[in-house]
């Protein structure tokens, strides 16, 4: 037996005293060689079905989804006593958006382009859905994000994710406060660091995430920021606030309370510049690192008794000037001092 159906609308609206979901939907629908077995192990098979859902839309307190998909099966089957699915499954979605507002934070997903592809898809109906599974086989092809806070700005104009590297690439990302330098002086009337951001790339390799529910701990084996470019900007004729300790790279770590492992972080063909008001005379002046290459080793909260965080790198000081660093910190040995090896080139100050 096959059917199809052509051009069918799905509308249904859930009203409660807690929120009204809004799901509706336009799509085809082809099957081929389906079966219906009363006397059989075997409830339904068909030898392929197709769901084009041209337009699919949901709205629920604060949440619009907008995600047109396709659902492409081969040799389905669905047993009749335990209601065990299996198929040959893709499915592909092309220009979806996902738009979320709670409380004072917007989150905005564009241009979403994914695929999930399971070619011995398994699924039993007392069976929760497995998250890491669904994700080890999901690509993220394209997607661009915007969040905003309170107090920040992040934008992202290429997202991707390859379950097979199990990669993550961020592309033009950028950071900046929710208010501008002048408004935030004027929120704060205390000496602060104003900072914006951005990189060209940032790439995250070897990402344990399909495996994070039985490992407890994210281990990621390295990040890349290329290009990134950092404006660190303080105001020194502002009234200092009660100054807070700051800690060591290792004990920075430690508090961090979720478990995570990082082999490298590596920062490439970057810039700094610090933009900093003189007390004395009112005028501001700029000190830039330009050319950063550095390397931050052994990033972790789950150390061993010699373990150390490791820094190297070099950059340049006033776009002229090589700086070389190399620093070591142990991690177990909260008495212990650190190593640090910095060598500067003379600098022309006439």
């Amino acid at each position: 037996m096959a059917f199809e159906i052509q051009n069918a609308k799905v509308y249904k609206q859930t009203n409660s005293l807690e929120d009204t979901v809004l799901i509706s939907g336009n799509f085809n629908l082809k099957t081929t060689k389906v079966k219906l077995n009363k006397h059989s192990d075997l409830l339904l098979s068909a030898e392929s079905v197709l769901l084009n859902a041209k337009q699919f839309a949901l709205s629920k307190s604060g949440l619009k989804v907008s995600l047109p998909f396709k659902v492409s099966s081969q040799n389905l089957r669905i047993g009749k006593a335990d209601k065990k699915l299996s198929a040959d499954l893709n499915i592909s979605t092309n220009n979806g958006q996902i738009d979320y507002l709670k409380d004072s934070a917007t989150l905005n997903v564009k241009n979403i382009e994914l695929n999930y592809d399971d070619k011995h898809f398994i699924k039993r109906s007392d069976e929760p859905v497995a998250w890491d599974k669904l994700l080890a086989k999901t690509s993220l092809k394209r997607a661009e994000i915007s969040y905003q806070s309170k107090s920040a700005n992040l934008e992202a104009k290429d997202l991707k994710w390859n379950p097979q590297s199990k990669s993550l690439s961020i592309a033009d990302f950028a950071y900046k406060p929710e208010f501008s330098l002048a408004e935030t002086k004027l929120k704060k009337p205390y000496q602060s660091d104003y900072i914006t951001g951005s990189a060209k790339s940032i790439t995250v390799n070897d990402i344990n995430l399909t495996e994070l529910k039985l490992k407890k701990t994210l281990e990621i084996k390295s990040v890349l920021i290329d290009s990134a470019k950092l404006n660190v900007s303080r105001d020194k004729r502002m009234a200092e606030k009660n100054i807070a300790e700051k800690l060591m790279p290792s004990k920075l770590l430690a508090g961090i309370k979720s478990e995570f492992s990082i082999g490298e972080v590596k920062l490439c063909n970057s810039d700094v510049y610090i933009h900093e008001t003189s007390i004395a005379t009112g005028l501001e002046g700029t000190i830039p690192l330009n050319n950063i290459n550095v390397g931050v080793y052994k990033l972790t909260n789950r150390f061993k008794e010699k373990d150390s965080i490791e820094v190297s790198g070099t950059a340049l000081l006033m776009n002229a000037n090589k700086i070389a660093l190399n620093y070591r910190e142990s991690y177990a040995d909260s008495l212990s001092g650190f190593k640090m090896n910095m060598q500067i080139q003379p600098i022309d100050l006439t």
